[in-house]
């Protein structure tokens, strides 16, 4: 988040300007060199005004409105460029793009004038140098800027800690440049518009009650002398705080070329049947967040060594217990390039250039994040979640038993969460149930497994009847595009379960059935509350095979995987 004020909103500071001076007095006594001090009187306005060789400053200051800031009882420290090296072209410049951009409709906070020059120039409160002067300047428009004895932000200084009524000023023999964020340059760069557009669509000021200054109560509700705006974008939470200023981030960001080819398959993979409300908007972002998700590293979590096993996005797990909640199984590592057994420089070879908070990278090659990374993953379902269970037939014993493995059970750590779900008959009928399905993508090819546990797993006592093999049908139900339900009996189709296939567990092993390969559903239901997509499991064992002791009507189970075929891009 970043904060930002408004000259109107400064200049509106003038009833609690006592208070502010009176904090600023022990910052002041700190830091101030007074040996070195150049006291003097009337606003900071009148002083730029007034000086000769900072006319061109001073003419910007007051197209952009800041005259009357710096008029004010509100304390700043401003660093002034020359007239040699502020040109009056420049100025021109400077003051043509505020008109253009106010005129655009464009707020004082997003106007590209006062952010990346005004503000730039200007900080709240005092600063001085010393000689023992190495600290950073937050700047109005929320950049950090080093304040050396001599420098400022790497300008020379031509006078500096000239005290006026509402502050210092220090003139300088070059303008400050501004440094962008990851966030800003990548709007920046040519090539990577496509992205910057998605991203500031998404851009909101809002006001934070929290760092405002209240001024009192008018009719029953709070009136502020200073409405602090902070810059929301619900996109950070996605992604990361790329325009957080107080961290360091790095992003790959595709072109526009890789956008324009990437997205529009993307997007296949988001078609929702029509009843699904938003339907195109949840197809819009979701496609281009597929994109993006995994895309930017914290530099905190990705030293220089660390980043020789593998390099660790944002959006990853880094605690294998997380990893199998979250993906059903810890051996995954979705958005995290390379490890250990695979080792890889990922951002060699990538171009790149610096931000204030980090670096972009781009590689105009080729997109060097494969899909089946990010967001092509395993779809999972637990055997005991009653989240799963749909319905139960007649038949069936209800509620599934859940049974955990024991840490003595030479099956611990070889089953997920090391339980299992017990499908079973409560009679003399084979068991029948129908499974929730969640978050599955249109258009992609699936394999999909059953997991079945051995009677071992649950007690390594088990009878020779409990371990026996047993035999079942499935069959997918699931929404076309017109949101009418269609049923595909695995592994081949047909309109029910009854015309699929027999499929055979093997006793005593951790068994994963293949129940459908290359399984594509027409509609996608990746976040949506209604999981939309059923899978019915029917044992279909008979009398004979139990009399002979060649079969029983126990499903011990374990998870349901869809993992995308290989084949997948």
């Amino acid at each position: 988040m970043k904060r930002l004020l408004s000259y109107r909103t400064i200049c509106s500071l003038v009833a609690v300007s006592a208070l502010a001076l009176g904090a600023c007095t022990d910052t002041w006594n700190d830091h101030y060199d007074t040996t070195a001090a150049d006291v003097k009187g009337g606003s900071l306005w009148q002083a730029i005004d007034g000086d000769s060789q900072l006319s061109n400053f001073a003419r910007v200051l007051k197209a952009c409105g800041y005259d009357a800031a710096l008029s004010s009882s509100q304390v700043f420290t401003v660093f002034a460029p020359t007239d040699q090296s502020l040109t009056s072209a420049q100025a021109d410049s400077i003051i043509a793009l505020y008109n253009a951009e106010k005129q655009a409709g464009k707020k004082d906070d997003d106007n590209l004038a006062i952010k990346e020059f005004v503000q730039n120039h200007i900080a709240l409160y005092n600063y001085s140098a010393s000689s023992l002067s190495n600290d950073s300047v937050v700047m109005m428009n929320g950049k950090y800027t080093v304040l050396t004895p001599n420098t400022f932000g790497g300008s020379s200084m031509a006078k500096k800690n000239s005290l006026y009524g509402n502050g210092v000023l220090f003139i300088l023999t070059d303008q400050v440049p501004y440094n962008a964020n990851v966030f800003e340059r990548i709007g920046k760069l040519d090539g990577l518009d496509s992205v910057a557009r998605f991203l500031y669509s998404y851009n909101e000021y809002e006001f934070d009650a929290s760092q405002s200054v209240p001024g009192g109560i008018v009719d029953g509700r709070t009136v502020y002398l200073d409405s602090v705006m902070v810059l929301q974008n619900k996109l950070f939470q996605q992604l990361g705080l790329i325009n957080n200023e107080d961290s360091s981030y790095w992003m790959v960001v595709p072109t526009n070329d890789q956008w324009n080819e990437l997205i529009p398959r993307f997007e296949q993979c988001y078609n929702y049947a029509s009843n699904v409300a938003k339907r195109d908007s949840l197809r819009l972002i979701n496609s281009r967040l597929a994109l993006l998700r995994g895309t930017v590293f914290s530099r905190t979590f990705n030293t220089d060594e660390s980043l020789r096993d593998s390099a660790v996005s944002v959006n990853a797990y880094r605690r294998y217990q997380y990893r199998a909640l979250m993906y059903g199984s810890s051996s995954l590592h979705y958005y995290q390039y390379g490890d250990k057994e695979n080792p890889r420089a990922f951002f060699d070879g990538l171009n790149s250039y610096d931000a204030s908070n980090g670096r972009v990278f781009w590689n105009p090659a080729q997109w060097p994040i494969d899909s089946r990374e990010t967001f092509l993953r395993q779809v999972f379902m637990e055997g005991e979640s009653r989240s799963t269970l749909k319905e139960v037939a007649s038949g069936t014993k209800t509620p599934l038993a859940t049974v955990g493995v024991a840490a003595s059970n030479p099956f611990y750590n070889k089953l997920s969460s090391n339980a299992y779900g017990v499908i079973e008959p409560s009679g003399s009928l084979n068991p029948d149930v129908t499974l929730n399905i969640e978050n599955v993508l249109s258009n992609t090819p699936y394999d999909i497994y059953l997991v079945i546990a051995p009677a071992l797993a649950g007690d390594t006592l088990a009878s020779m009847r409990e371990r026996l093999p047993t035999k079942f049908r499935c069959a997918l139900t699931y929404k076309n595009a017109d949101n009418a339900d269609e049923t595909y009996a695995l592994p081949n189709g047909g309109k029910s379960i009854n015309n699929g296939t027999d499929f055979t567990t093997t006793p005593d092993v951790v068994d994963s059935v293949l129940v459908g390969k290359g399984i594509v559903f027409p509609t996608c239901t990746y976040g949506l509350e209604d999981p939309q997509v059923t899978l019915q499991i029917k044992c279909r064992v008979g009398s004979s095979d139990i009399n002979a002791n060649r079969f029983n009507r126990i499903i011990r189970l374990d998870q349901i995987l869809l993992v995308p075929s290989k084949e997948t891009e």
